[in-house]
């Protein structure tokens, strides 16, 4: 079905056999033209291009920032604990956006150190630009870890990065996931783990399932 919307603020539906014809409000009784319905090509390609407009959050949620909290985790931690913080999230943001397509603003960007429960240091979360597509992230955090290696010799101290992303339900509909970002065991990329489900795409619910899931490793 084909939503018509007359100026007059009358809505009308009609099948997609009457694409392209005249029909008249049942309101006013002014006459419109019903919108072609796009093809799927038409579809596929208006989806491309909006992704191609949104690569700026995509990136720096769920590349550049994953890959400079591993390059250096204590470096990183240290310096989202400090007050440089925010310009520093900002001005990386900004430098991103200047190597993609369209530079989006950050309005919304933050950062703040949270307590989770279960945990004894505070874990750096960031907040992103309103999601639009999946699987942008509505957040992301940085947790202090440390791994055991040899038996559990030597702890190594580093870090684990979680997003919440945006996804859509097989049925149809907006949910959201709650993924890990981890770095490959041999050579440069990076690993992505899925969770499943997440909660509500809120700060406390969030932090609340980080926690739960934490408390089982």
């Amino acid at each position: 079905m084909i939503e018509l919307r007359c100026p007059c603020g009358f809505k009308s539906k009609h099948d997609t056999s009457t694409s392209g014809r005249l029909v008249r409000c049942k309101r006013c009784r002014t006459k419109q033209r019903v919108p072609a319905e796009p093809s799927v090509e038409e579809i596929l390609r208006a989806l491309e291009e909006r992704k191609r407009e949104r690569t700026h959050h995509y990136v720096f949620a769920h590349r550049v920032l994953p890959e400079v909290a591993f390059q250096d985790p204590r470096r990183i931690l240290c310096l989202f604990a400090s007050c440089e913080a925010s310009n520093f999230l900002v001005d990386l943001w900004d430098e991103v956006g200047r190597a993609c397509p369209c530079h989006l603003p950050a309005e919304g960007l933050g950062v703040s150190l949270e307590e989770v429960p279960g945990l004894d240091e505070p874990v750096v979360l960031i907040r992103f630009p309103d999601p639009e597509i999946p699987p942008e992230a509505h957040f992301l955090a940085l947790v202090p870890w440390t791994e055991r290696r040899f038996l559990g010799l030597w702890p190594r101290p580093t870090l684990r990065c979680f997003t919440l992303e945006q996804g859509i339900r097989l049925g149809g509909g907006l949910r959201t996931v709650l993924c890990e970002w981890s770095p490959e065991k041999k050579g440069e990329g990076l690993n992505h783990t899925n969770y499943g489900d997440g909660p509500a795409p809120q700060r406390r619910a969030f932090l609340e399932r980080l926690g739960a899931l934490l408390s089982e490793a």
